[in-house]
Formats: structure tokens, C-alpha cells, sequence
């Protein structure tokens, strides 16, 4: 089986490479890479095998022996169920077994996930981290404010144009952010975080806002998710917090606004959910109180 999951063509391409490119197509870029890399490790694992409703059964049981998570596993079926049914379409396998791929279930997990949430004061610090008087420094800050400030995904963050920025009623707004499932959504920037990005797009003027630097200040034309990941995990331990991922200021944005008193409709548009139940979660950690507590003694 070619493992091609990149082509540039698809009239030379094998069904099995056809596929896999319909099955990453209209993909928002995180899912991409997931979804291609979880493909990727079944065609490694299966190594030529037929793509059935067995051979992915087994290779889900081969996960859970492995000691995979139950959110991996169900990667994992997700992106072999979307293969399964581009697959059909193309002619690969036929309807039925695609049928019977579908068919099998994904493992229900319950609770609520536990995460990172930043103090106000943690968020301060975080910000006063970066040198600001070099230009890494000051494309650093303005990385951290508009996670912190405005909830951007690292994907959101690394696409945005100078040219989405306008001034309405002496608001900075970013407008037209297309989110994650194709939604667009306008998002009114805090003063605090407008002003720490004037000081670097006055450097950038047009284009991407977020931009590589190089070691010796000159400011490349864009930076990548990955990057955005490196960066924020650059700065944590300086606040004493290791282990900071761009999707824990985010969170913590959400959680702040809340205390803040901003409504949770307000909170749920900045943030692009298309289900109030997915901005409860990030509002609230549920580890702030006991039962035990309330119990006199």
C-alpha cells in the first residue's frame, strides 16, 4: 500500500492515496494533522492489510493493549471511518464494508477533562516575561496577549492578516475569523492586547500578523502552529508553570472573562464554540470546591 498522504495530482495517484487526500481534504489544520497522523500509524500497523471492520477492530484492541487513551482510540475510528467512507465512494472498498466500519462505536467517556487555568497574577507575569525591547521579545508578547487576550487557536492566531484588523467606535475588531467547522465569527480586541500589537505590526504593516523571526531580528513572512507551541512553552516555566500549551491561555481567557463578569454568551462567540455545554468546560475548572467543605465539623 503507497503511504503518499501529501500529493500534489490525483490522476496518478493509487485509490488508496486518492482516498487518503479526499479523507484529509476540508479538514480544519489541527484535525488535518491528526487525522493524517493516526492514518499514517494505522498503514504502518497494517502493513498492506485490507481496510475492513475486523482490521480495525483489531487495531483499536492493539491501541488499548499499548496503553493508548480512549480519546486516541477514538481518533483513531473517526479518522479511519472518514478514510473508510472516501474510500467507498472511489471504489477502493465496497459500501458495505464501509457501512461496517462506520458502524462500530466509539468508547463514551465521561466527566469533564481537567486542564490549565492561569491566575490573573500568573498572566501578568507571563506577559511581562518576554523581552520587549528585541523584536523575538515583542512578537513573543504579542503571541501571548492575543491567546490570553482574544482565545485565538494557534491555528486562528498563525492565519491572521493585518488587513482583518479595523477600528470601529475606538475598538480594535478583528473581523471575518474563520474558526474551527468553517464558522466565522468578529472578535473585539482588549485594549491592553491592542496595544501590545500596534507596537509589532507597526513593524509587519501587512500580511500575517504572527511572523517568524530570525536570530538576527529580520522578520520572516509567517510563523507556524508549532511554533506558537514552542513559544508559549518557552515562557511557562519563567511563571513557574511547565508543561504551558497555547490551548491553556485560551482556556484561561475564558475562565478570567467569567470572573470577570462577561456573560457566557459573550464568552462563547469570542471563543467560536458552536455548543454553550464546550464553554461551560473552559470557565470552569470544578476542583475551586468540595462537598466536604460545606460539612461543619
Amino acid at each position: 500500500m503507497s503511504t503518499a498522504l501529501t500529493p500534489t495530482t490525483t490522476t496518478a495517484l493509487s485509490l488508496p492515496d486518492r482516498a487518503i487526500a479526499a479523507a484529509l481534504s476540508g479538514l480544519a489544520p489541527h484535525s488535518r494533522r491528526v487525522y493524517q497522523a493516526r492514518i499514517q500509524e494505522w498503514i504502518t500497523w497494517a502493513g498492506g492489510a485490507p481496510l475492513n471492520r475486523e482490521g480495525v477492530k483489531s487495531y483499536t484492541r492493539a491501541l488499548e493493549l499499548r496503553g493508548a487513551s480512549a480519546q486516541v482510540r477514538n481518533q483513531v475510528l473517526a479518522a479511519l471511518k472518514r478514510l473508510a467512507g472516501e474510500a467507498s465512494e472511489l471504489g477502493w472498498i465496497e459500501h458495505g464494508q464501509a457501512a461496517q466500519i462506520k458502524s462500530i462505536k466509539a468508547q463514551k467517556i465521561t466527566g469533564i477533562r481537567t486542564g490549565l487555568w492561569l491566575t490573573a497574577a500568573q498572566c501578568q507575569a507571563l506577559l511581562n516575561s518576554p523581552d520587549r525591547t528585541t523584536t523575538q521579545g515583542l512578537r513573543d508578547v504579542t503571541v501571548i496577549a492575543l491567546l490570553l487576550g482574544c482565545g485565538l487557536r494557534r491555528s486562528e492566531a498563525c492565519a491572521l492578516e493585518v488587513s482583518r484588523l479595523r477600528t470601529m467606535q475606538d475598538r480594535t475588531i478583528i473581523t471575518n475569523l474563520v474558526g474551527k467547522g468553517g464558522r466565522v465569527r468578529s472578535v473585539s480586541v482588549p485594549a491592553w492586547t491592542a496595544q501590545i500589537m500596534r507596537e509589532w505590526i507597526a513593524q509587519v504593516k501587512t500580511g500575517r500578523v504572527l511572523r517568524s523571526v530570525q536570530h538576527d531580528g529580520t522578520i520572516n513572512r509567517s510563523l507556524s502552529p508549532a511554533a506558537i507551541r514552542d513559544i508559549v512553552r518557552r515562557y511557562g516555566p519563567k511563571i513557574g508553570v511547565p508543561g504551558l500549551a497555547p490551548h491553556d491561555l485560551r482556556r484561561t481567557c475564558a475562565r478570567l472573562a467569567r470572573l470577570g463578569g462577561a456573560p457566557m454568551e459573550v464568552i462563547q462567540h469570542t471563543l467560536g464554540h458552536a455548543n454553550q455545554k464546550t464553554t461551560e468546560i473552559y470557565t470552569q475548572t470544578g476542583e475551586e470546591a468540595n462537598a466536604g467543605d460545606f460539612i461543619q465539623l
